[in-house]
C-alpha cells in the first residue's frame, strides 16, 4: 500500500504533450541523469517544466542534448507534432507581422478593399480561422487570397473548397478570374469517377459539394491537401450530423471556414464550426 502511493518515474527522461487544460509541452526527467537534464532544461522550461514560448524554434537544440544524455530519452509524437504546429504558427505571425500589405502584392487581379486586405491578414496570420463578414462583403475573394499568399510564402500545394453543389462552378469562375492561371478541378460523378479525379489529381484547387465531401473523406484525406475552406459552412452547424461528423476527419493543416451567420439559432452552432478551427 505504501508502494502505491509513490508516483512511478521511469529512468529514462521524455518530452510529452499535456492536455490538462489548455495543451502545453512538458518535460518529465527521470532518475538517470537528473541533474544534467534539469541543468539542460533550464534554457529551454520553466520551473513548473512546461516548454518555454522562446524555446519552440530552438527546439531541436535541446532534442540533440537529451538524446546524447540518455540513449532512452523520448520525445512523444503528438508532442513533437504540437511543436511543429506552433513554430510554423509563429513563423506566420512574424512574417505577418514584418510585411503587413506587401504580402499582397502582385497575389490577385482584383483591388482589395481596407476591410479585406484585414480579412486576408487576418486568415493567414491565424492559420485556421472563421470568416464572417456578411453577406455580399467578398468572403470568397479573401478565401482565394489568403490560399495564394500561403501558397506563395509556405509552400502549400494544394486548396480543397466544400460548397453547396449550387456553387461549385461559381467558385471556378472567380479563381479563374482572380487569380488566372490556376489549375481548378471540379469533382463529380460517380464513385469510380471521382475515385480516378482524386487518384490523378494535381490541381491548385479542388472543389467538392458537402454531400461528396461526406461521401468521399478517405480519398480527399488521402490527397494531403493544405487547406480546406467551407463556404457556408453554416450546413455544419449541427455537430452531430453524418455530414459534420465526416467533413472534421478531412485534416489540412490550415483552414478557413466562411459564414456570415456563425450563429443562427444557439450557441451549438458556433461549436460546431469551433470543431474544425480548433479541433
Amino acid at each position: 500500500k505504501k508502494q502505491l502511493t509513490v508516483p512511478y518515474t521511469p529512468p529514462y527522461s521524455s518530452v510529452y504533450l499535456d492536455y490538462r487544460g489548455e495543451r502545453k509541452v512538458k518535460l518529465r526527467i527521470g532518475t538517470e541523469e537528473t541533474a544534467q537534464y534539469k541543468l539542460i532544461a533550464k534554457k529551454f522550461f520553466n520551473n513548473n517544466l512546461v516548454l518555454l514560448e522562446t524555446a519552440y524554434l530552438k527546439f531541436e537544440t535541446f532534442l540533440l542534448k537529451a538524446h546524447k544524455l540518455h540513449p532512452e530519452f523520448r520525445c512523444y509524437e503528438d508532442a513533437l507534432e504540437y511543436i511543429i504546429h506552433e513554430r510554423n504558427s509563429q513563423h506566420r505571425k512574424q512574417v505577418v507581422a514584418e510585411k503587413q500589405t506587401a504580402l499582397l502584392e502582385d497575389i490577385s487581379k482584383a483591388r482589395l478593399f481596407r476591410y479585406q486586405e484585414k480579412g486576408v491578414l487576418f486568415a493567414v496570420k491565424a492559420g485556421r480561422c472563421i470568416l464572417a463578414d456578411d453577406m455580399g462583403l467578398g468572403k470568397t475573394l479573401q478565401a482565394i487570397v489568403s490560399t495564394e499568399v500561403l501558397r506563395k510564402q509556405f509552400n502549400i500545394s494544394s486548396a480543397i473548397i466544400i460548397c453547396p453543389t449550387s456553387l461549385k462552378y461559381q467558385w471556378k469562375t472567380e479563381i479563374e478570374k482572380f487569380i488566372g492561371n490556376k489549375n481548378v478541378n471540379v469533382i463529380e460523378g460517380n464513385i469510380l469517377t471521382r475515385k480516378k479525379l482524386y487518384n490523378t489529381n494535381t490541381a491548385d484547387y479542388i472543389i467538392v459539394s458537402y454531400q461528396m465531401a461526406a461521401n468521399d473523406f478517405i480519398y480527399l484525406n488521402n490527397m494531403q491537401a493544405n487547406v480546406l475552406i467551407l463556404d457556408e459552412a453554416q450546413r455544419i452547424k449541427n455537430w452531430k450530423t453524418k455530414t459534420s461528423v465526416a467533413i472534421k476527419k478531412i485534416k489540412t493543416s490550415y483552414a478557413l471556414v466562411l459564414t456570415g451567420t456563425p450563429v443562427e439559432n444557439k450557441i451549438e452552432d458556433l461549436y460546431s464550426l469551433m470543431q474544425i478551427v480548433n479541433p
